[in-house]
């Protein structure tokens, strides 16, 4: 068993992964932060597409780059994630 722990130790040792390294933040297009602007008033695909003149298929291809990029799940991620990272002020009133 030893020696199956040196050789995992090496391995660590040699990996480049860091899970206290900050991550890179990501860079969104003007197209993407229009969208996410969209999606943080509450608008659907459907509307989205119709604001911006686009087809809905476009606009759901754009939504899934989004999540990747910012690493969240759903409509909720990204508002979140809009507002903690500037990408998005909520409307006062």
């Amino acid at each position: 068993m030893s020696a199956y722990f040196h050789k995992l130790a090496q391995l660590v040792a040699k990996s480049k992964f860091n899970p206290y390294k900050e991550h890179e933040r990501p860079v969104f297009s003007e197209r993407e932060k229009e969208i996410i602007a969209c999606i943080c008033e509450g608008l659907t695909n459907k509307e989205i597409a119709s604001k911006i003149f686009l087809s809905v298929r476009t606009i759901e291809g754009l939504r899934m780059k989004i999540l990747e990029k910012m690493n969240v799940k759903n409509a909720a991620g990204i508002i979140i994630y809009a507002i903690k990272n500037d990408l998005y002020v909520p409307k006062t009133k």
